[in-house]
């Protein structure tokens, strides 16, 4: 645990960490750190907004929040202990969660020249090309980057360094890295949330004719200007979380990977690794939850 979180030049001693849990998403920032570390002046004095702090292999986390708590959480040899909890990005695309001074527009430019354009210097080992892309003054980067994923009917995910893209249908279609009975998870079934929160969509032609997605199904509806029958239809294609897992401390799955539940393909959405030590007085706790979705149109 000592060599686990470096702040500035030195290694968090594993003492100071009550807990600490690491996420991965199919989102535009696809690394996330949730941490509790005990307080003290070195680490107050690193551990501030804008702050870099590393965890695991040598993944840089950009501190987005940081909160100081004065009360005690507990006592250690003796002396009652205060608190500071973190909120870090992934440091090399925490760029695209601020809102944007300055307008970006690209047209026939690759993912990983829009996330440049907006800041974020991040390798894309599975890139793609983006007829057109729109970022203007006020809104935020990943947002729109996130409805530009959607019309792709796809989702990017970090592996090995850098991120990739794939088709969600391609992403279903992959080797499963565990099979588990459904018994041994949470099922979420609601369709009349779907209903409501899934839409289908439609657009005009140059000549006025209107064309549509896929309205097989009674939803919500939406207007998406400029778009052909194809892109309409992949806009409804996305994942649904049916389950949760919880488990043993699997930091080797991440979002993008896939179980088989009962036989049934389903991708792993978020990838949430918690660790909580004894540094607080409670028990020393290790366990992974995962998000399991199906690609649903």
């Amino acid at each position: 645990m000592s060599a686990f979180v470096r702040a500035g030049d030195f290694e968090v001693p594993g003492d100071s960490i009550v807990s600490l849990t690491l996420r991965s998403d199919l989102t535009p920032i696809p690394l996330t750190v949730e941490a509790n570390f005990i307080r003290d002046e070195r680490l107050a004095a690193e551990l501030v907004e804008g702050g870099v702090i590393t965890v695991g292999r040598g993944v840089e986390y950009r501190i987005m929040k940081s909160v100081p708590s004065f009360a005690a959480i507990g006592e250690q040899q003796g002396r009652s202990t205060a608190a500071i909890q973190i909120v870090a990005y992934l440091n090399r695309a925490h760029e695209i969660s601020y809102r944007r001074r300055t307008a970006v527009v690209k047209e026939n430019a690759t993912l990983g020249g829009i996330y440049a354009a907006c800041g974020a210097q991040v390798p894309i080992a599975q890139d793609f090309r983006v007829p057109r892309f729109a970022c203007y003054v006020g809104e935020t980067p990943s947002y729109q980057i996130a409805a530009l994923l959607q019309e792709e009917g796809g989702a990017i995910f970090w592996r090995e360094g850098s991120i990739r893209f794939a088709r969600l249908r391609d992403l279903q279609a992959g080797e499963p890295v565990s099979r588990i009975a459904a018994s041994a998870t949470t099922l979420i079934d609601s369709q009349f949330l779907e209903r409501h929160q899934v839409p289908w969509f439609y657009s005009v032609r140059p000549d006025g004719a209107l064309i549509f997605g896929n309205r097989s199904r009674e939803r919500a509806v939406m207007y998406s200007p400029r778009k052909d029958e194809m892109t309409l239809r992949s806009m409804t294609r996305c994942l649904i979380t049916r389950r949760t897992a919880t488990g043993l401390f699997r930091p080797d799955i991440n979002a993008g990977d896939v179980f088989e539940v009962d036989g049934r393909p389903q991708v792993v959405v978020t990838a949430a690794h918690h660790v909580a030590s004894a540094a607080d007085g409670s028990a020393t706790r290790t366990f992974s939850k995962f998000w399991l979705g199906e690609v649903d149109e």
